[in-house]
C-alpha cells in the first residue's frame, strides 16, 4: 500500500518572491501592459474608440489595484484581506514614487501589498467587527509603508535599472549577451522574468536584449519539445 505524500510547507522565498512576483506580473499584464497593447491597436483606423479604454487601464489606481488583488489571490488570503489588497496596491503604486516615465511604482505596489495583506491576516476573523478591523489594519499598514518606505526602495531599484541601461549603451554587444542569457535563464525559473524586468524598469537596448533572450529560449523550448 502506497504511503500518502506529505505536503511540504512553502519557504519564505517561494511565497513572497516566486509566487508573489508571478502574480504581480499577472496584475501588470491585465492592466498596464494590456493598456499599452490596446493603445497600439487603437491607432488602426476605425479602432480609435479603444483609446479611452487603453488610457483607463494605465491609470495608477487601476494598475496598483490589479497588482494588489493579484498578489493577494496568489497568496490565498481571506476574502476581506484580498479585497483590501486592491486599495493597498493602489496606494503603493501611487505613493511609491515615479517609475521611469510612469507616475506610479510597481515595486511600491508589490511591497505595500505584502505588508498590508500580512498585517490584515494577523487580525482577520479574530474580532466581532472583522469587516472594519481587517481592512482598516491592512490599508493603514500598507499605506503607511508605501508613504515612508517605498520611495527609497523604488529609487534604489530604478538606479539598478539605470546602471544596466547605461552599461548596455557603453558595451552593447557584451551587455546584450549577458542580459539576453540572464533573462533567458530566469525564464526557465519559477520567478517571473517579466515582473523582474518591469520592476527594474530596463528600457532601450537592454530591453531589446531581454526580449531577444526570451525569444531564443522559447524557440529552444519549441525545438526540444518537437
Amino acid at each position: 500500500m502506497a504511503k500518502p505524500v506529505k505536503e511540504t510547507k512553502k519557504s519564505w522565498f517561494q511565497i513572497y518572491v516566486v509566487d508573489a512576483l508571478s502574480y504581480m506580473a499577472m496584475g501588470l499584464f491585465c492592466s498596464l501592459i494590456l493598456g499599452l497593447i490596446i493603445s497600439q491597436i487603437a491607432k488602426i483606423p476605425g479602432l480609435d474608440f479603444l483609446a479611452e479604454i487603453a488610457r483607463l487601464l494605465q491609470l495608477d489606481l487601476v494598475v496598483g489595484g490589479s497588482i494588489g488583488l493579484a498578489i493577494a489571490l496568489g497568496l490565498k488570503r481571506d476574502p476581506l484581506v484580498t479585497i483590501s489588497a486592491v486599495a493597498v496596491g493602489a496606494l503603493g503604486y501611487s505613493l511609491g514614487g515615479e517609475w521611469g516615465d510612469v507616475s506610479g511604482n510597481p515595486i511600491g505596489a508589490y511591497l505595500a501589498t505584502l505588508v498590508g495583506v500580512n498585517a490584515g491576516s494577523l487580525v482577520s476573523k479574530r474580532t466581532p467587527v472583522d469587516i472594519i478591523i481587517t481592512p482598516l489594519v491592512a490599508v493603514v499598514a500598507g499605506g503607511v509603508f508605501a508613504k515612508y518606505c517605498c520611495v527609497p526602495l523604488g529609487e534604489w531599484v530604478m538606479m539598478l535599472g539605470n546602471v544596466i541601461d547605461s552599461a548596455t549603451k557603453q558595451e552593447p554587444f557584451i551587455m546584450g549577451v549577458i542580459i539576453s542569457v540572464s533573462v533567458g535563464c530566469i525564464l526557465t525559473l519559477p520567478i517571473s522574468s517579466a515582473a523582474l524586468c518591469i520592476s527594474i524598469g530596463i528600457s532601450g537596448l537592454a530591453a531589446g536584449a531581454a526580449t531577444a533572450g526570451c525569444c531564443a529560449q522559447m524557440i529552444g523550448f519549441a525545438v526540444l519539445s518537437f
